[in-house]
Formats: structure tokens, C-alpha cells, sequence
């Protein structure tokens, strides 16, 4: 797995997940971008989707929205981009990063 790093949007720990890790972690089998800072969400809903895990569990977002995503790979930063249909979920504790959604 590659990672990279992001430029939160706010220097403030997420409030609700103070281990969450603030990488991004690409990621192949991932089906959606997931996190669990809700503060960088922008246009969020609460939605309870289901997530089915590695080990073949499910768990469930709280919510959804898009995201501003400027990558910073080696302390070079790339173009920013727009992540849609982010899913927030408290239940992980790194940032996933679709790579299935990138292409």
C-alpha cells in the first residue's frame, strides 16, 4: 500500500476519533474513499451505508459527502483534486484512499 500525506483543511483533531490517523493509505480493494474525520467532509449527509471489511465483516458509515484532496507525496504537493461520496466512519482509524474510484 502506498500512502500520502494530506493538508487537513484544519489543524484541529477530530473531536469524536483523536487516534485516527491523518495519511492516506491507496488502497485496491477499497470500493469507496473512507475516513473518519468528519471535519474535512464538505456537503455531508448522514447515511448509513454498509462496509464489508477484509476479514468479511460489515460495518457502517455515519455519513457521506465530498472532500478536497491535495496529495503530498515526499513534502511535494500535487494538483488538488475533488473526492466524491467520501464515507465517514468511526469505525476505522486510517484514511482510505479507492483506487478503483481514482481510475
Amino acid at each position: 500500500m502506498e500512502h500520502a500525506d494530506k493538508a487537513s483543511p484544519t489543524e484541529n483533531t477530530d473531536q469524536h476519533n483523536t487516534k485516527a490517523n491523518h495519511n492516506w493509505n491507496a488502497d485496491m480493494g477499497a470500493s469507496s474513499h473512507m475516513m473518519p474525520h468528519q471535519h474535512w467532509i464538505q456537503n455531508y449527509q448522514l447515511k448509513q451505508i454498509p462496509i464489508r471489511l477484509a476479514d468479511d465483516t460489515t460495518i457502517y458509515s455515519e455519513g457521506v459527502g465530498s472532500m478536497l484532496f491535495e496529495p503530498q507525496i515526499s513534502r511535494k504537493f500535487g494538483k488538488t483534486v475533488v473526492l466524491y461520496r467520501v464515507l465517514h466512519t468511526l469505525k476505522i482509524q486510517n484514511n482510505l484512499l479507492s483506487i478503483i474510484n481514482l481510475t
